[in-house]
């Protein structure tokens, strides 16, 4: 399935599950800034993710998510 473009601009990207408890998958990323953000799953095809929301924790050259 095809998600959009765009995302070539992040470090890092991982599947956490449902972090929002609303029932669908999310996706969190990773800037080369070092900023990360959660794009909350919609469950919607047309568009399957919502706009992207700031996260509070930052992640540093050579650290990685998982």
């Amino acid at each position: 399935m095809k998600i959009g473009a765009g995302w070539g601009a992040y470090s890092q990207m991982i599947g956490i599950g449902d972090a929002n408890t609303d029932g669908k998958a999310d996706l969190l990323v990773t800037s080369p800034d070092g900023a990360s953000y959660v794009y909350h799953g919609t469950g919607s095809w047309k568009a399957p993710f919502a706009p992207r929301e700031k996260t509070e924790f930052s992640v540093y050259s050579g650290q990685t998510l998982s």
